[in-house]
């Protein structure tokens, strides 16, 4: 079983993959739904990964927010007290998903310089180590910065 549990709509696959990526470097096992067996129920899979994850990352989208996978997904992890969010997209965030600090991935290209994937990360570190992570080397090579975006609400 993972670490770390994905909770993303399937729209939402190229960027969801790329935070696995981020994850996967960090040493976390991540899982998505990506790989489930031939004959298996992916309902069952689901919800046996969903259970024995240390915490679940949900990507917050205008189709995420209108999936009932995703939200029953983000209640599980939420009771658990368990949810890691994140907003890909300007949106309001879903009632009883508001009480949560939630950093922004808007417009992240996977790269290293975003405060929100730094925020997430650190988060996370926190939660399954108990621990901040170490400040890593910067490139010598300069990289595209990320603006969060500082509407946090639509109105």
């Amino acid at each position: 079983m993972s670490d770390i549990f994905i909770c993303y709509s399937h729209s939402d696959k190229t960027i969801a993959t790329r935070l696995r990526d981020r994850l996967q470097r960090e040493g976390w096992s991540v899982w998505m739904d990506l790989h489930i067996d031939a004959g298996h129920r992916w309902a069952d899979e689901i919800q046996a990964q969903l259970a024995a994850a240390r915490a679940v990352v949900t990507l917050w989208s205008v189709r995420s927010v209108t999936s009932r996978f995703v939200m029953n997904e983000a209640h599980e992890a939420a009771d658990r007290e368990i949810i890691f969010p994140v907003r890909l997209e300007n949106l309001r965030i879903p009632y009883g998903f508001r009480q949560f600090q939630t950093p922004d991935l808007i417009g992240w290209d996977g790269g290293e310089d975003c405060d929100g994937a730094r925020q997430l990360v650190s988060s996370l570190h926190k939660h399954l180590t108990g621990a901040t992570p170490r400040r890593r080397r910067q490139s010598s090579l300069p990289s595209p910065r990320h603006t969060p975006a500082r509407e946090h609400r639509l109105r």
